[in-house]
């Protein structure tokens, strides 16, 4: 499988893993209703699928706060981002409906990045460092080189592309599996044969978020990935240690 969720017990991840593979256009679903596309280094084609729409009905209908990394605080602005989206998707068409999106995803990035800091545990509330990174954490390159970013304790983490690695690397090694090939998909070149280097996920959530956070472009699909995303940590990550309400989301 494109993305590796082939060890997952849990079927509501597997479902999750559906989801990212239609919005990846890697598998058939009830039916597209809309694309988006992109050439360049940070190029990707997404599609979102009639699926995904009863997929966050459910989600919304299962997820529950898990101490301490989804307390009520995070499960509450992961739910906003939902119901925006599904807002959005009812109201295709028409001048709102864009302006919902947009919203979804200024409510999605801020939680992707408290979500990392609560799993990874290596830094507070302001940004400092607990524990020495001497290696692993990477600034990504258009020519494709990765130049490596020590940090020791007491300096600030400020990149949320650093932050989603030092998370990655925290998980369970079956996780970190499923993020390395789902990253591996987002690096695939747009054209067959192109040598065109391709930005890992973490690098490209940098930058669609600088995009949109700091006022200058939108494309349309950031808050369903970062939902979905949220979700593989959901389901993958804390499920073992607290029991979850699974029945609504393992549909198939």
């Amino acid at each position: 499988m494109p993305i590796d969720i082939a060890s997952a017990r849990s079927k509501s991840l597997q479902r999750t893993g559906r989801a990212l593979k239609l919005l990846l256009g890697l598998c058939e679903g009830s039916g597209q209703f809309a694309q988006f596309s992109q050439f360049g280094y940070h190029g990707y084609q997404l599609f979102l699928d009639k699926e995904h729409v009863q997929y966050l009905v459910d989600l919304n209908n299962s997820i529950s706060p898990v101490l301490p990394e989804y307390d009520q605080h995070i499960v509450r602005r992961w739910k906003l981002v939902n119901e925006l989206l599904l807002a959005h998707f009812e109201q295709m068409g028409t001048p709102r409906a864009e302006q919902l999106a947009e919203l979804a995803a200024l409510a999605a990035f801020p939680l992707l990045e408290e979500l990392s800091r609560r799993i990874c545990g290596a830094w507070d509330e302001e940004g400092i460092l607990a524990r020495e990174v001497a290696s692993g954490v990477t600034d990504w390159n258009p020519n494709g080189i990765q130049k490596r970013h020590p940090y020791k304790p007491g300096q600030r983490i400020v990149r949320l592309a650093h932050k989603l690695q030092l998370m990655q690397m925290s998980l369970k090694v079956d996780l970190q599996r499923t993020f390395i090939s789902l990253d591996a998909v987002f690096q695939r070149p747009m054209i067959r044969d192109d040598a065109q280097p391709m930005s890992p996920l973490h690098e490209r959530l940098q930058f669609f978020r600088d995009q949109w956070m700091h006022g200058r472009k939108y494309e349309g699909w950031e808050a369903i990935l970062v939902s979905l995303i949220v979700a593989l940590l959901y389901f993958g990550h804390v499920q073992g240690r607290e029991p979850l309400k699974e029945s609504a989301v393992s549909g198939t």
